[in-house]
């Protein structure tokens, strides 16, 4: 049933043993309770800080939210613990139809919960509003200081950097700090190995968490060089001090005709660039910090025919690999698999091109690949959240649910913007949900669903047609020589209010091995991410794909 309003809940998670974070911070509780808000806070061992702290900022420590109108949790709160009428915000992860999660929305809808997700809180430029920020780049750099140090002593070098220890294992961001600086003390006094040194660490990205990794390099005595600068550092540079470079597409890539690089035309005109990145920035790097998004349009990083090559040639300076964006088989195709906190580093056997477990290994690459970085500085990374939160917080809890979701006039773009669920119905943003598991089969099994002979039934939905997405996606096909298909158009009314106005196509595509079928799969959902504006997704159906081939014999 519906709360009290201006009751906020807070409940504690159980999603993993090293989720510590919470929404918000007792300083947070405190500035709403002196607003006249209530707060009830679940009870929990694991959370960053304790029960009388919050108690001391004036909430209330209790199991029982049913007083609450929103509660709030940071990972998906658990379907059979879900208060019915509420106001929850979390991260619901359900906004792609991920099977896994198909029960939780069922639940939401069942107990007509509103929900408002996180990750869908933008501006109207489509940036998030909402989340862990430069805090993955802080941990990610952290702990690749010492997967970096631990890589060497294997490789039988002693430095400084081994005695880095993982970001969670200091009390605070500054206590982790206060380590760098001092070992980068120790470097500055007493320099690295030959054998290693010069130390190169390049940066790609322009992000939170790419400057998030660069807030902690910064701490080391070091000097920032360019690309054009980076072999010769990389041969005769100082032992006293680490070197950063910041790689951009222009050092990634390069016209094949041999004309100047422009950014823009790399992003339409994949085709007309190719990849130089291996050639001339690895040779010269010991550790990448890969912080950039990226998708299949674009050549990787680094293959691993590539990263053997260069072995094989004799440029072996790259040590490690600081996975930050965790993008499995992505710009680096070495990255096969995600690791955790406890156990956060493995190994590419470059030579047989394998994974291995551990950094002992001989001609291998160290890799750090953990997936949750964010939550190995809960204290810091809540406070950032709790601050970016905190303005959704009063209006939100003060709003009742009773009144016709369009109608709503008291809450800001955003949070209707980032509504899921409500009152037992998806909003209109989401209702392609409805229309991808009906395609998929109706049954929660929306998977992958390509066949052996790289056939599959795609549905696309959303504003597909006033963005271009479905355009994009036909030349997509037509340029990567893959046979498709429209099977079925269904195109939304064409209503003023434009956010309503969404469309389903469904397409068969025929790929011609399973291997490229599912490439194919990958890429056109990463174009729908490059259009936050066309609230698109894409899912394999279950159905027969090419029961009728309209193909010419």
């Amino acid at each position: 049933m519906a709360g009290q309003r201006g009751c906020v809940g807070i409940v504690r998670e159980v999603y993993s043993r090293w989720e510590h974070r919470t929404p918000l911070c007792p300083r947070h509780v405190q500035s709403l309770v002196s607003q006249g808000l209530r707060v009830i806070v679940q009870p929990s061992p694991r959370r960053v800080f304790s029960e009388k702290e919050f108690a001391d900022a004036g909430a209330e420590i209790s199991d029982d939210l049913q007083s609450c109108n929103l509660i709030l949790g940071v990972k998906q709160v658990q379907a059979d613990s879900l208060l019915k009428g509420k106001s929850y915000m979390f991260f619901s992860h359900v906004i792609k139809g991920q099977s896994e999660n198909m029960p939780l929305l069922d639940r939401l809808l069942k107990e007509k919960i509103r929900l408002f997700d996180y990750e869908c809180i933008r501006d109207n430029s489509g940036i998030r509003k909402v989340a862990f920020g430069r805090f993955a780049g802080n941990a990610g750099m952290i702990d690749s200081i010492r997967g970096f140090g631990e890589k060497l002593l294997f490789d039988g070098v002693l430095t400084p950097f081994v005695r880095m220890g993982s970001a969670y294992m200091y009390p605070s961001l500054s206590d982790a700090k206060n380590a760098v600086t001092k070992l980068g003390q120790q470097v500055a006094t007493d320099g690295v190995s030959s054998e290693v040194g010069p130390v190169t660490f390049v940066f790609t990205g322009s992000g939170n968490a790419s400057l998030g990794a660069q807030e902690i390099f910064k701490l080391l005595p070091h000097e920032y060089v360019s690309p054009e600068e980076l072999p010769d550092v990389a041969q005769n540079g100082k032992l006293d001090r680490v070197y950063g470079c910041v790689a951009t597409a222009k050092d990634m890539v390069k016209r094949k005709d041999g004309a100047p690089f422009h950014t823009q035309e790399y992003y339409t005109h994949q085709d007309m660039f190719e990849p130089i990145f291996h050639e001339q920035i690895i040779p010269y790097t010991s550790v990448l910090m890969n912080c950039m998004y990226w998708d299949q349009r674009f050549p990787r990083l680094l293959t691993n025919k590539q990263l053997l090559n260069l072995w094989q040639q004799g440029h072996r300076k790259l040590k490690f690999l600081g996975e930050v964006t965790c993008d499995v088989r992505g710009s680096v195709e070495c990255f096969y698999r995600t690791s955790t906190i406890e156990n956060p580093f493995f190994s590419w056997d470059i030579e047989r091109q394998v994974v291995r477990e551990g950094l002992n290994q001989q001609n291998s690459l160290g890799i750090l690949g953990v997936e949750i970085l964010p939550s190995e500085l809960p204290q810091e990374a809540s406070g950032h959240f709790g601050d970016v939160l905190l303005p959704y917080i009063e209006p939100l809890t003060k709003h009742d649910g009773n009144q016709a979701f369009e109608n709503i006039k008291d809450l800001p773009s955003e949070l209707l913007g980032a509504c899921i669920t409500y009152n037992g119905a998806l909003t209109d943003d989401y209702a392609y949900l409805d229309r991808v598991r009906k395609f998929a089969g109706n049954n929660n099994d929306i998977n992958d669903g390509t066949h052996p002979d790289g056939k599959a039934r795609l549905i696309v939905s959303g504003h597909l047609f006033d963005t271009s997405l479905l355009n994009q996606i036909l030349d997509a096909m037509e340029s990567d020589k893959v046979d498709f298909q429209i099977t079925k158009t269904l195109v939304g009314p064409n209503r003023s209010q434009r956010k309503k106005n969404l469309s389903t196509v469904v397409l068969d595509i025929d790929a011609g091995t399973a291997e490229k079928a599912k490439a194919t799969v990958e890429k056109f959902q990463s174009l729908t991410s490059l259009l936050p504006h066309a609230k698109a997704e894409i899912a394999v159906s279950q159905e027969l794909p090419w029961v009728q081939d309209m193909r010419p014999t």
